[in-house]
């Protein structure tokens, strides 16, 4: 069927959805209500998006011929809560190999098109913290991921993946007051 069902078909462009994303995942509290071990698989389709396909005026070209990216992944953490914090810090780096990754590569020097690369290579660590005191809150996040082109074209082969940066940080002070939040 199309990737989206009210699109005609296109000659020569075969569109195929298999809409199954199954994930498992499982929890055990060594200290119940405080300490939690967790680990969980999954596997995703996402299908292009608007602009992947049909583009946007100023540069970006869409690509019809798009077909769903496959990500399947896996990670196991640790987690502890306690009354005013938590922290959330997995024991194993997370795995994500995908399958006809969409990344956008640059054609001229003002415009860019989406294309299907084959196989790519996301891995990282990543690390959240927060604190409640009242209504101030305080939390961050940690993130470092080395992703990776795995394709069978050598120009590209262990090159790093446009638009996503090796390390992302995020810290917020927020002061929830009768249902609204500032942050």
């Amino acid at each position: 069927m199309p990737v989206l069902p009210w699109l005609p078909e296109e000659d020569g462009v075969e569109n195929v959805q298999d809409g199954v994303s199954p994930a498992v995942g499982a929890v055990w509290e060594p200290v119940r209500g405080a300490l939690f071990v967790e680990g969980h698989w999954h596997r995703s389709l996402r299908p292009p998006t608007w602009v992947e396909l049909f583009g946007y005026p100023g540069g970006l070209v869409g690509n019809r011929a798009l077909v769903p990216e496959e990500i399947r992944g896996w990670d196991a953490g640790v987690r502890w809560r306690d009354a005013p914090a938590s922290v959330t810090a997995p024991s194993t780096p997370p795995q994500q190999p995908a399958a006809r990754t969409i990344i956008w590569r640059r054609h001229s020097q003002m415009s860019s098109q989406p294309e299907n690369v084959g196989r790519t290579e996301n891995r990282g660590v990543e690390v959240e913290a927060a604190w409640r005191h009242r209504a101030v809150a305080l939390t961050g996040n940690l993130t470092w991921q080395h992703a990776r082109d795995r394709g069978d074209d050598p120009v590209y082969r262990d090159r790093e993946l446009p638009y996503l940066p090796a390390l992302e940080t995020f810290t917020e002070v927020a002061w929830d007051h009768a249902g609204w939040r500032a942050g």
